[in-house]
């Protein structure tokens, strides 16, 4: 069952970096970038890298990815 919900999870973070890619404008972009990186920070809860989840969830989420919603608004 968990591996189920792995490879589903894994999917999602596919289909969101896609949709970084293919985004013609950047504010969708860096929405699908935000959710790419939530994604991942689920990625490494379910595999007991809390620390590194959290790590990720404040230095991307919180800061780079709104630093670049600034910039681009």
């Amino acid at each position: 069952m968990e591996s189920i919900i792995y490879i589903l999870i894994s999917i999602l973070m596919i289909a969101s970096s896609i949709g970084i890619l293919v985004s013609r404008n950047p504010v969708h972009s860096i929405l699908y970038l935000i959710l790419t990186f939530s994604w991942l920070a689920v990625v490494l809860i379910m595999i007991g890298i809390e620390f590194l989840a959290m790590l990720v969830m404040i230095v991307y989420i919180g800061a780079i990815a709104v630093l670049f919603l600034f910039v681009v608004m």
